[in-house]
């Protein structure tokens, strides 16, 4: 998701199990921090729980600021 301006996130990425180790996630990030339309991005934010390591090595950190960011939870919405 993204205005194309201040902030994108990426949301709900993963690779199929038969298709890990093929390198199709670092393609993934690639190609879209390097798509045109998303140059003039200034802040990207994702959520992942076990590809630290793969994010990292495209610049992405962890919150250097935490106690400023905030969630809420709609306790009523489908949580699958």
């Amino acid at each position: 998701m993204t205005d194309f301006a201040t902030s994108a996130l990426l949301k709900n990425v993963f690779i199929l199990e038969p298709y890990r180790g093929q390198d199709l996630g670092k393609w993934f990030v690639e190609y879209i921090l390097e798509y045109p339309e998303l140059q003039d991005v200034q802040r990207w934010m994702l959520g992942t729980k076990d590809a630290h390591g793969l994010y990292r090595r495209y610049g992405f950190k962890s919150f250097t600021e935490p106690e400023k960011i905030m969630m809420r939870l709609n306790i009523n919405a489908d949580q699958a």
